[in-house]
């Protein structure tokens, strides 16, 4: 058993800058959250051995959407 399929594995640094009231989250860990003069938020997140990276801007988290 195991993967169906072979690709290699890598480290991600992203670093954002969003509008202040948005969060984010994402497949890394937030390494740094700094709240910048003009009132946006700027994150740096890292992730080891994935094979891909997922992160999700949210202006109100507390939405939610049902699709038909």
């Amino acid at each position: 058993m195991g993967d169906p399929f072979y690709s290699q594995v890598g480290k991600y640094t992203v670093k954002v800058t969003v509008p202040g009231t948005y969060q984010i989250a994402s497949t890394g860990k937030e390494v740094e959250a700094i709240k910048e003069q003009d009132g946006s938020l700027s994150y740096s997140t890292t992730i080891e051995n994935v094979r891909d990276f997922t992160m999700v801007i949210m202006d109100d988290p507390t939405k939610s959407y049902r699709i038909k």
